[in-house]
């Protein structure tokens, strides 16, 4: 019984291989678009993941955010330069700070943006373009 056991040699029948040419679908794989030729150099530089994401186009949402937070700060800039009512575009400038803070939370560490003022919102346009 013990004989039985210790004898793992079972296990290693059962267990699929890794090898794609011991599987059943080798066909399937060298009919696969690109089967035998080099990878692109992209794919073997930076993130993988970014990578993937870049290929299928997607943006993450805190890109998105920082556009529309771009577009709103050169409308509030564009109103600046007309002499608008101060008073109201510091209520304009809250809600940026908002759209920023949640900015901030969404993106990576390296990309957060500070708050913005009636003062340096020039300057802070210019991090958006």
């Amino acid at each position: 019984m013990t004989k039985e056991r210790n004898d793992h040699s079972f296990l290693h029948k059962r267990m699929p291989s890794n090898s794609p040419d011991s599987s059943a679908d080798v066909g399937d794989i060298k009919d696969l678009p690109g089967f035998g030729k080099p990878l692109k150099e992209s794919y073997l530089k930076g993130d993988a993941l970014s990578n993937v994401l870049k290929e299928a186009n997607y943006i993450p949402s805190w890109v998105d955010l920082q556009h529309s937070i771009r577009d709103e700060l050169k409308k509030l800039v564009d109103k600046k330069a007309t002499a608008h009512n101060k008073k109201l575009m510091i209520s304009e400038i809250e809600e940026i700070n908002k759209l920023i803070a949640k900015y901030n939370r969404n993106c990576p560490p390296i990309m957060q943006r500070g708050q913005i003022t009636y003062e340096n919102m020039e300057q802070k346009l210019e991090t958006y373009e």
